[in-house]
C-alpha cells in the first residue's frame, strides 16, 4: 500500500483549536484514484484509559464508524476498510476517488493525548459496489400470530462479543423468530447479516442504536443509514446536523419507529431535555442488563402514560453475548408481538399499535377487553360509555400475582398457583388506561396482604388498552 497521509498531532482534553473541538477532532484526505484497500492506523499514548471511537465519511456517508473498547498506553488501531479486507464496522467495497473525512470522536479521555495518523491506499484494479441488501423484505412466514423476538442486540460489528452467524444460530436453536441487532452507529452489520441469513434464520429487522452522550435511542425499519453524531456537531463538516428529534422523524418517513433504550441506566440513561417524547414510539419498560433498575422501568412509563402518550413497552436484554450468564443472556427477555406476518413491516405495525406484550422465559399471556359490540387487543383505545370486561389468559406460567395497574395506581392482585392456563376477568369504573403485571412469588409474604416482588420477580408485562 501506498501511504498518502501521516502525521502527528494531540487529542486535547477539555480544549478546543482549528482541527477539534471539545468532542470531536477531524482532518481530510484525498484519494487521488479508487481504491481496493485503505488501511487506517492510528498510535495514541496515552497514561489512562481512552475510548475513541472513529468515523471515515465520503460524501457524508459513513465508510467505517467504529466504536473503541478503550486504552491505555502506546496502543495502535489499524482498521481496514475496501474489496478484501474490513474491520467489523466498515462497508465492503471499493473506496471511491474524492475527499474523505475522518472524525475521532473524543468519547471517553482524561489528558491531552498524542496521536500518530497513519493513512495508506491501494489502487483498485476495478469497482466492486457495496453490496445491496434486501433481508427487511422477506416474510418469514405469512401466517398471522404472536411472534416473539429481540429487539436490542450488538454484534462484534460494534460492541458485541460475537459475530452476526453466531447470534443467528443461537436465535435458530432458541426458537427466537425475530432479531433486531442494534450495532452502535454502523450499518456494516446489515452486510453481515445479508451474507448470513440462511432459510432457518430468524427475521432481520434493519435496525442501529443511535448513541449520544445523553441517552440511546434504536431506529428499527430503516431503509438508509442514518448520521449518528448527534451531540455537539456544530462543527463537523455536514450540511445536516443530525439531533435525536431529527433522526425520529426520518425513521417514520421510512415507516420504521424509534425506541427509548435503558431511560434509566446510569450515564446512558435518558436525558435529552428537548426532546418531545411524542416523537418516540417504544420505551424500554424491562432491560435484563440493567438489573435491580430494570425494576423502575414500568413506574418511569407510567409518568408517559398519565400524560395520555401512546408509548409501546417493550423488552430488552441489550445482549452482547448470547450465552452470557447475567443479564446479557438471549433467549430469556422477549417481546411478544401479534402480527399479520413475519415480516419486518407487520412486525412494526404491530409494535406500534401496542399489540405486543413482554415476557420472562416461557410465560405467555393474552390480555384483551370487550364491550357489547367490540374486542380490544393490547394497544388498542376504548371510545364511549359501555361497560367493559377485561380478559386475561396466562399460560405456563409459574405461581404468582396478577397485578392490575388503573392509571398508573395499583388497582387489585390476584394470586395463582402454577398452571398451564388459567383465566381472569375484571372490571374496573372510569379509566384512561389499564395495564397488568404478572411477577413470579420468588419471595414468600410474611404477612397478609402483601405481595414481594423485585427485578427477578418479573414473568409478564403487558401494554395497555386505552380509553376516551
Amino acid at each position: 500500500m501506498k501511504i498518502i497521509k501521516k502525521f502527528q498531532t494531540i487529542l486535547k482534553y477539555n480544549k478546543i483549536d482549528i482541527d477539534q473541538s471539545l468532542r470531536y477532532y477531524t482532518t481530510t484526505f484525498q484519494l487521488e484514484e479508487n481504491a481496493a484497500q485503505l488501511c487506517l492506523e492510528i498510535t495514541q499514548d496515552s497514561k489512562d484509559y481512552a475510548q475513541l471511537p472513529i468515523a471515515l465519511y465520503f460524501n457524508e456517508e459513513a465508510i467505517i464508524l467504529k466504536a473503541s473498547d478503550g486504552q491505555k498506553g502506546n496502543y495502535k488501531y489499524v482498521y481496514l476498510i475496501g474489496e478484501r479486507e474490513n474491520t467489523p464496522g466498515s462497508i465492503q467495497g471499493t473506496l471511491e476517488k474524492g475527499e474523505y473525512t475522518l472524525v475521532i470522536y473524543k468519547r471517553r479521555m482524561v489528558e491531552d493525548i498524542p496521536i500518530v495518523i497513519e493513512i495508506s491506499a491501494e489502487k483498485a484494479e476495478q469497482f466492486i459496489k457495496a453490496e445491496e441488501t434486501t433481508f427487511d423484505q422477506i416474510v418469514k412466514n405469512p401466517n398471522p400470530g404472536w411472534y416473539r423476538g429481540e429487539l436490542h442486540v450488538h454484534s462484534s460489528q460494534s460492541t458485541g462479543r460475537v459475530d452476526i452467524s453466531t447470534l443467528l444460530e443461537f436465535c435458530t436453536t432458541h426458537n427466537i423468530d425475530f432479531i433486531a441487532i442494534t450495532d452502535h452507529f454502523t450499518a456494516s452489520h446489515w452486510q453481515a447479516i445479508q451474507k448470513a441469513i440462511t432459510k432457518n434464520s430468524p427475521l432481520c429487522l434493519k435496525s442501529v442504536e443511535i448513541s449520544g452522550d445523553k441517552g440511546h435511542m434504536n431506529a428499527h425499519g430503516l431503509t438508509h443509514w442514518l448520521n449518528p453524531l448527534v451531540d455537539d456537531n456544530e462543527n463537523l463538516p455536514f450540511k445536516e446536523k443530525p439531533s435525536m428529534t431529527s433522526i425520529a422523524k426520518q425513521v417514520h418517513k421510512m415507516g420504521g419507529f424509534v425506541s427509548v433504550n435503558h431511560p434509566l441506566s446510569g450515564l446512558v440513561s435518558w436525558h435529552y431535555p428537548d426532546f418531545d417524547m411524542k416523537e418516540a414510539d417504544a420505551l424500554e419498560i424491562w432491560c435484563t442488563a440493567d438489573y435491580q433498575t430494570a425494576f423502575l422501568y414500568p413506574t418511569f412509563w407510567d409518568q408517559y402514560l398519565k400524560q395520555g402518550l401512546h408509548l409501546t413497552g417493550i423488552g430488552s436484554s441489550d445482549s452482547h453475548h448470547p450465552t452470557a450468564i447475567d443479564g446479557w443472556l438471549m433467549g430469556n427477555i422477549f417481546t411478544v408481538v401479534k402480527a399479520r406476518e413475519l415480516s419486518q413491516k407487520a412486525i412494526i405495525e404491530g409494535i406500534k399499535q401496542g399489540h405486543c406484550y413482554v415476557a420472562m422465559g416461557s410465560s405467555q399471556l393474552r390480555f384483551y377487553a370487550k364491550d357489547n359490540s367490540n374486542t380490544y387487543e393490547m394497544g388498542d383505545t376504548i371510545k364511549g360509555e359501555e361497560d367493559v370486561t377485561f380478559f386475561v389468559e396466562l399460560i405456563t406460567h409459574p405461581s404468582g400475582h396478577l397485578i392490575i395497574y388503573r392509571d398508573g395506581f395499583q388497582e387489585t392482585c390476584v394470586y395463582f398457583e402454577q398452571g398451564e392456563c388459567d383465566y381472569y376477568n375484571f372490571t374496573i369504573p372510569k379509566f384512561k388506561y389499564c395495564r397488568i403485571e404478572f411477577h413470579e412469588d420468588l419471595v414468600k409474604t410474611r404477612f397478609w396482604g402483601m405481595v414481594y416482588r423485585d427485578y427477578k420477580s418479573m414473568r409478564l408485562l403487558s401494554n395497555p388498552i386505552y380509553h376516551e
